[in-house]
């Protein structure tokens, strides 16, 4: 029922109810009855549906209050898609398992995986600095620009240390090229590389012969 029409059935009903206690009560005149019922009938409305909403009032009330919790909602989510973009971005942003990813400082290399315990210069044309666990090549703006992986804990898109050719083709694809190479070599007089594009990156497995395991690996972004 609508609130005009509850409205009048009440007035009426106080109005016949009021009519018949003067009458009753006071024996009065019907005439005078019905004029001070009619008279107390005139405060009703105000008295009491004065504080109640009409129904556009209730509509626009509760539109109001879905638009506050929408808003609500839309600030929390919000929030949380900002967290959880933070966290992305403080994860590897590949499937190369490292620490840090291109663009890290090597300050904030430093402070997390604390003094390295060696350093290189002109290692394939960067700068590498080696920690205990982990190893970066720098540019020359201090940027990580690669990464050396020298151990088979750490995975490279499913790829590990310790794999030959073969193996890494099947999850990679063929490579781009193999090679003998002795300009990149620091650490033996002849190397073999492979090197695979993959998701951005330039994946240089190095191995001493052709189809031997891999002993490290460099990757550049493409």
């Amino acid at each position: 029922m609508s609130t005009e029409m509850l409205q009048v059935v009440v007035v009426i009903v106080v109005y016949t109810i009021v009519a018949l206690f003067l009458r009753l009560k006071f024996k009065i005149k019907w005439i005078w009855s019905f004029l001070l019922a009619g008279c107390a009938t005139l405060l009703i409305p105000s008295s009491i549906f004065g504080s109640m909403p009409s129904g556009d009032t209730a509509s626009t009330q509760s539109t109001q209050s879905t638009q506050v919790v929408s808003q609500d909602q839309a600030h929390i989510t919000a929030s949380n898609d900002h967290n959880n973009k933070e966290e992305v971005t403080q994860q590897p942003s590949s499937g190369i398992k490292t620490t840090f990813q291109y663009g890290a400082s090597l300050e904030e290399v430093e402070q997390k995986l604390g003094t390295p315990v060696k350093q290189e210069k002109n290692f394939w044309r960067y700068h590498l600095v080696k920690f205990k666990t982990e190893s970066y090549l720098f540019d020359t703006k201090n940027k990580v620009a690669g990464m050396l992986i020298t151990s088979p804990s750490i995975p490279i898109y499913d790829v590990n240390l310790g794999m030959n050719e073969a193996e890494i083709s099947a999850h990679l694809g063929k490579p781009i090229e193999s090679r003998f190479d002795t300009t990149e070599s620091n650490v033996h007089s002849k190397i073999y590389i492979t090197t695979y594009k993959h998701d951005g990156n330039i994946i240089n497995f190095v191995s001493q012969t052709k189809n031997s395991k891999n002993l490290y690996a460099v990757i550049l972004q493409e």
